[in-house]
């Protein structure tokens, strides 16, 4: 019984830091969708294309880690939170606290890297 009560109380810290950090992420992208200013000079147009397209590389890394948020949230719905997608092992607490988005668990991480 204390057992669950402390699985639940993980659940919702995770789901809690979870969504904070979508709305992190969110403000993020709406941040970097905001027009460019560029300038009057070509060094002033070649340096805000060139930041442009380092944005776009972000903000596309930042709605790949919203995504994954998603994903997790939607696990912690289905009861599937702490279950590894390809050896449907547990995956490990310490794992989870440390990348909340984490779908697969750590032995399937490695598997992974050595291919």
């Amino acid at each position: 019984m204390l057992q669950k009560f402390k699985d639940n109380l993980f659940l919702r810290k995770q789901r809690k830091g979870l969504e904070r950090e979508k709305k992190r992420i969110q403000s993020q992208i709406e941040a970097l969708k905001k027009f460019p200013d560029y300038g009057t000079s070509d060094e002033a147009h070649t340096e805000a294309v060139e930041e442009y397209e380092s944005n776009l590389s972000l903000e596309t890394n930042l709605s790949n880690l919203s995504e994954d948020i998603d994903k997790a949230l939607k696990r912690i719905n289905e009861g599937t939170y702490d279950k590894c997608e390809q050896c449907k092992g547990p995956i490990e607490k310490g794992r989870l606290e440390i990348y909340p988005a984490a779908i697969i668990c750590a032995s399937c991480t490695g598997k992974t890297k050595k291919r």
